[in-house]
């Protein structure tokens, strides 16, 4: 998914001069390479093309704190598209947006290690396996704590 999403991207030059280092690395924190496009810049994707393309590929998808003030999609929008989302992630579970039938999950979505795990949702799975989980999810075998 990331290499369609990076092939969308236009064709502007990383310079690290202006934008800064694009480095990916692995676990153990080495660099691997460099991206040579700017990732900042947006996609000519829409959400509904971004939508399509996860669940064509057995993916899963929920916009992310969609109650944050900032860099959240109702916040961008002004409300929350009906499309044919697997949940929505909120930073708070009782929010006050409009969530209509999904299913409202809550993670740390930490950008600190410190912070990983502030918030958890915990799954019943019936199967072991990514499908168990997409079943956990659909029917709402969860909890938030």
């Amino acid at each position: 998914m990331g290499e369609f999403v990076e092939s969308r991207l236009p064709d502007i030059d990383g310079d690290t001069s202006l934008f800064g280092d694009q480095v990916f690395v692995d676990e153990n924190e080495y660099i691997l390479g460099e991206a040579d496009k700017a990732l900042f810049a947006a996609t000519d994707l829409s959400i509904d093309d971004i939508v399509d393309e996860v669940h064509r590929r057995k993916g899963i998808v929920f916009p992310a704190h969609i109650d944050r003030p900032m860099f959240s999609i109702v916040m961008q929008l002004g409300f929350l598209p009906d499309l044919p989302y697997d949940a929505v992630e909120c930073v708070n579970p009782g929010c006050d947006i409009d969530t209509g039938n999904y299913p409202v999950i809550s993670n740390s979505d930490a950008h600190y290690p410190e912070n990983i795990g502030d918030r958890t949702t915990l799954y019943t799975l019936d199967e072991l396996s990514w499908e168990g989980f997409k079943t956990a999810l659909r029917k709402r075998q969860f909890e938030i704590s």
